[in-house]
Formats: C-alpha cells, structure tokens, sequence
C-alpha cells in the first residue's frame, strides 16, 4: 500500500501545466511534489503564477518546459500525528499557509491537512460571520489587467479580490489567484510564437467569476462555511449595513478555529 494513497501527488518532473490541469481535475488548489516515494515539496496556483508570470522563464521557456520542480515551495510545514484542530490552525495562521503536512512513520502514511478540511469543522458554528469576516474588502475594476490585479494580491497578500463596477460601483465579481494562474498560462499558449506579446491585454473583466453567492451581514459562520464546502470556492462576498462589501474567507475561519472562537472537537 503506498503511503500516499489518499493523496493526489505529483512528480518534480512534470509540467506547470499538467500540474494545473490536475489540480483542476480533482477540485484542489494544492499538490505534494514527489521524487519516488518521498515528499520534497508543494506546488499551488501562487507558485505556478510566479513561475509563469516569471520574466526569465516567460522569455525563454515554454509551458512544455515550465517543470514543477523550479516552481514548487520545497519548505514544507509538518504537524504531529496528535496535533488538534486548533493546533492546526494556528500553524497556518502563524506561518501564512494553506495546509500542513503529518508524516506517520510508524503507519507508513502522510497526510495534507488544509484549510478545506478545517472548515468542515465549523459546519455547526452558529458564530456570527461578522465577528470575522474582512470589512470593506480589497477591490479592482473590471477594466483592470490581469498583472495589476495580481499586483494587488502581492502587496496585500490576499489570494482573491473583488471586482467592481468602474461607472456604478455595484460589484460584479471576484477574481482569484486561480483564474489568474489559468489567464497566464492561456496567454503564454497564444502567444508562444509571437516575440513581444502584451501582457497587459489581459483584462479581468474577462477571467472573473460572475453570479456570485453572497452572504448578509446577519449570516452565521456554518452558512459560510456550508456554501464555501458545496461550491468548491474560498472567500464569499457579504453585504456590509453601510452598503459596502466585505469578504469572508477560509482563512477567516480557520482563524476563528485558532483563536478559539469556533469551537471544534
């Protein structure tokens, strides 16, 4: 039986965009990089952004030759096989991660626990969503590019930003490290052949997500955590009393969990 059985893995040498596609495939946004039967690093959207969008490899490179090992994080954050929830999560609150690894040699098994799997425990969290969630959300206009977008996130570290209306101000929908890691690859697939191609023709307005769930003010925590587990999604937009728009995320939650505001068992 191999120790990574429950776990989708990938091997160093494979492609950025095999990476994407598997990622894609199974409805995660993180894989274990393998070499033979031993875990040497990770590999997320945000590593292969930074690869993708990087200028050496932009210049020089192609996507068939963008491999994961020169784009996966190698140090990787473990956990103790009796590590508790809370535990958990104030190792990714502390270390600004989206999951842990625990190794179990004496079962010959490893795990990946991410924030996906901690707010499954706060199913049953009848905690308000305002006592976490993030007022007056970063925002970018839908007739931003694509590289300010992702500007944005860098400077604020932030993995997801609203998107709003530039004439009315209503918010028409939400971009994230995802849709921007898809942007750049479809870009780099274009334009391989092309010697100076513009980036900046990259608008968010067309790799946003539209028809978003919102939550109200008035909403509980399980409500957040319900519609974030069932649409496969991070961060849900929540109508403000002022009017304005705020953001409840996964790392809100996992936040209340290590701050022991969300109880879990």
């Amino acid at each position: 039986m191999s120790k990574f059985e429950n776990l989708v893995v990938i091997d160093k040498g494979k492609t950025c965009s095999y990476a994407l596609k598997l990622m894609d495939k199974n409805k995660i946004s993180r894989l274990l990089a393998v070499e033979k039967d031993k875990v040497i690093g990770i590999v997320t959207y945000l590593d292969i952004i930074n690869a993708l969008n990087n200028p050496r490899k932009r210049k020089n490179l192609n996507n068939a030759r963008i491999r994961v090992s020169s784009a996966m994080t190698k140090e990787l954050t473990a956990a103790k096989p009796s590590s508790s929830t809370r535990e958990i999560a104030a190792l990714m609150i502390k270390n600004k991660i989206s999951s842990v690894i625990i190794e179990d040699p004496k079962n010959n098994s490893v795990n990946l626990i991410t924030k996906t799997d901690l707010v499954k425990q706060a199913l049953n969290s009848e905690v308000p969503a305002s006592m976490i969630y993030t007022k007056n959300a970063i925002s970018v206009f839908q007739t931003d590019t694509v590289v300010f977008a992702r500007k944005i996130m860098e400077k604020n570290g932030t993995h997801r930003l609203l998107v709003i209306d530039k004439e009315d101000g209503d918010l028409l929908g939400i971009i994230t490290e995802k849709d921007i890691a898809h942007a750049l690859k479809l870009f780099r697939d274009l334009t391989a052949d092309y010697s100076h191609p513009d980036i900046k023709l990259l608008k968010v307005s067309d790799f946003m997500k539209k028809n978003l769930r919102t939550l109200n003010n008035d909403a509980k925590i399980k409500d957040a955590a319900k519609i974030m587990l069932e649409n496969n999604i991070s961060g849900i937009p929540v109508s403000g009393e002022d009017g304005n728009f705020g953001m409840i995320t996964k790392t809100d939650i996992v936040r209340g969990i290590s701050d022991g505001l969300i109880f879990t068992k």
